[in-house]
């Protein structure tokens, strides 16, 4: 969606908050997606034109 290579994407996710997300619990993984999820919305709207709204914010086992 953006056009990105992915190794742009890639450093990116190494330079966040989220980079050791594998050696989070899931419950850290959890409230780190419920706060993605929160901030997601402006005003009651999607920030990103609705594009995730199909997308089930939940913690992967890893």
């Amino acid at each position: 969606m953006l056009q990105l290579d992915r190794s742009q994407v890639g450093g990116i996710i190494q330079r966040s908050e989220y980079a050791g997300r594998t050696s989070m619990s899931r419950a850290q993984r959890a409230a780190l997606l419920k706060e993605l999820e929160e901030i997601r919305f402006e005003d009651g709207k999607p920030i990103d034109g609705g594009v995730l709204d199909n997308v089930e914010f939940k913690a992967l086992l890893l």
